[in-house]
């Protein structure tokens, strides 16, 4: 009894030694690694040229900013600001009766949840394809005292994974070829 004590006792001490050995090695021959990690930005700027005068927004695209591929949406605001105060109208201008709008000839596709989306990725400081040619007021359609204001406000999304995408913006579809199409 005592033999077979002895025996796992110089065992236990053999394997401690070993792995004492082994840990002191690489501590002291293995190089440290730095593993830096540099996150990604993902910003946009809507781009437009505006007219005061007459009160036109024209070629309106959007520039991705920040430093990866990135789907683009936007929404088009379009409302009745008063002149003195900034308030809002509370009717909403109609497009072809109050206002005319020359949509760009293509690249943005308009979802049922109102937001008009571009069908491609776009690479990081590039822009979208022209979104709205021309928004121009009617003449003598606007309320007393009020202009035409059309806001375009736009969010952007990393391209890839498109997971992220799909979990993000609801009601889209990307597909093998990368482009995005709403549902």
């Amino acid at each position: 009894m005592k033999k077979r004590i002895s025996v796992i006792l110089a065992a236990i001490l053999l394997v401690t030694a070993a792995v004492g050995t082994t840990v002191a090695f690489l501590v002291d021959k293995t190089p440290s690694v730095e593993n830096a990690f540099y996150p990604t930005v993902v910003t946009c700027q809507v781009l437009e040229n505006f007219d005061a005068g007459a009160n036109v927004k024209q070629n309106v695209s959007v520039q991705n900013t920040g430093d990866v591929f990135a789907y683009i949406r936007t929404a088009v605001v379009v409302t009745w600001v008063s002149k003195t105060s900034g308030s809002t109208y509370g009717g909403a201008p109609l497009a072809g009766t109050d206002y005319t709008v020359t949509m760009g000839p293509d690249g943005w596709v308009r979802g049922t949840d109102g937001f008009y989306y571009c069908t491609a990725p776009v690479a990081a400081g590039d822009k979208t394809p022209t979104l709205l040619e021309t928004v121009a007021p009617v003449e003598g359609r606007a309320p007393e005292g009020y202009v035409l204001s059309v806001q375009i406000v736009a969010s952007a999304i990393q391209a890839e994974p498109a997971q992220a995408v799909l979990a993000a913006w609801s009601g889209v579809t990307v597909h093998d070829d990368g482009s995005l199409s709403p549902n």
